[in-house]
């Protein structure tokens, strides 16, 4: 049997680094008896050493090894707002923080595996800078951003149906050193860009990426039921099941009464020893009102849904 390398890079701060076990467990739970996994992980000095043993013990009797290396100071200035944190920019030095590597995948850490990414990793960039999905909110808020934001207007008018989300790639670190683009995002990450290393990426990199199917990068938006009528999708790709579930926005442990949020709760109920301190957490620090926003009006969405369906087929009746 032949083994497949998979290297998969991570990077968070001390905020990430319990969310992140959960994550890791997924990766490694639908991993194919071929595929081994060299899992980096770029952490912040703020780091606990205590959670860095707990997330090592993850590799524990496993094939898969986790390497932790620690981010340089090239974004100490970068622009940070909302809840984005420096962490966000590190997947633009991996270049350099990973030298023996020349393609790596990257994801974000509220992130869930459903699949293998043998497939995937085996996808041919050529000269491509990067490969990722297609970025439905983007997509659906483009005419307000465009109104909104000057830079907009300037940069990205022209990629409302090729912006990409930046959470789940296939970096081509080769291409990055050879084309010395990462001396750009450096430059770039002090301005004052609304959605941070992601309007970098789709700035830097028009033209030189490589389109992946949504179900490598399932974001809330696209897992809604009538997601393709907005026609960046057709509904055979949507309907594919997700090897990537991505939590954009509201955290499923922020969120357990969001229907999206379910498949990551049962994940961690079944198959980590998490679920106690994940459910401890979310009553102690989620106000009570807070708990339930959100699926009330799912339910009322999803009422009408059937509502409308029912009327229609009564009415053909």
């Amino acid at each position: 049997m032949k083994l497949t390398y998979v290297p998969i890079v991570f990077a968070f701060d001390n905020n990430f680094s319990i969310p992140i076990k959960v994550t890791i467990t997924s990766l490694f739970k639908y991993a194919l008896d071929n595929t081994i996994y060299k899992v980096y992980c770029i952490v912040s000095n703020d780091i606990d050493e205590k959670n860095l043993d707990s997330i090592i013990q993850l590799s524990k009797n496993q094939r898969h090894e986790i390497i932790f290396l620690k981010a340089n100071n090239h974004f100490n200035q970068a622009h940070v707002h909302r809840k984005i944190t420096q962490a966000a920019y590190y997947r633009l030095m991996l270049h350099e923080l990973i030298p023996l590597e020349d393609k790596v995948i990257y994801a974000d850490v509220d992130i869930l595996f459903n699949g293998d990414l043998k497939e995937l990793f085996e996808v041919d960039l050529k000269k491509n800078i990067l490969a990722g999905v297609k970025n439905l909110y983007i997509h659906q808020v483009f005419d307000s951003l465009m109104l909104k934001f000057d830079y907009w207007s300037k940069y990205f008018f022209d990629l409302k149906d090729e912006y990409i989300n930046s959470g789940f790639l296939i970096m081509n670190l080769k291409e990055i050193r050879k084309t010395k683009i990462w001396e750009k995002w450096i430059d770039l990450s002090k301005n004052q860009w609304e959605f941070h290393d992601q309007d970098i990426l789709n700035f830097t990199c028009k033209n030189k990426i490589h389109f992946l199917p949504p179900k490598y990068n399932m974001t809330y938006p696209l897992r809604e039921d009538e997601a393709y009528k907005w026609g960046l999708f057709n509904e055979n790709l949507l309907l594919e099941t997700p090897i990537v579930y991505h939590f954009t926005a509201s955290k499923p442990w922020h969120s357990k009464y969001l229907n999206q949020s379910d498949v990551w709760w049962v994940f961690l109920k079944e198959n980590t020893d998490l679920y106690d301190y994940f459910l401890q957490k979310y009553f102690k620090d989620i106000p009570f009102k807070k708990r339930f926003k959100g699926s009330f009006i799912n339910k009322v969405v999803k009422f009408k849904q059937f509502f409308k369906k029912t009327f229609h087929l009564n009415n053909r009746n």
